[in-house]
């Protein structure tokens, strides 16, 4: 039987203090640092495989739409780019 694979937890404390921006979790899972208010805990951004880029910035969340066509806000772009380099 095989094992499942267990993330490493990491705390929003340990995200904080980090140097970088950007948070990898996983290939889907990402945690993305304020630039306007770094005391802020880190917005959750998540590629899923049913609806595609997500964010729960409010810049995102308000701007959702019903057909699934959904405009990146900067956290989601910031991440995209990062991952396309």
């Amino acid at each position: 039987m095989e094992e499942k694979k267990k993330h490493k937890k990491v705390t929003f404390k340990q995200i904080k203090k980090s140097e970088d921006d950007i948070h990898v979790v996983d290939s889907a899972t990402y945690y993305v640092k304020s630039e306007t208010d770094p005391e802020r805990e880190p917005y959750f951004v998540y590629n899923s495989i049913n609806i595609g880029w997500t964010c729960d910035c409010m810049d995102f969340t308000m701007k959702m739409r019903d057909d699934g066509k959904n405009p990146y806000c900067k956290h989601i772009k910031k991440v995209i780019e990062r991952i396309s380099k």
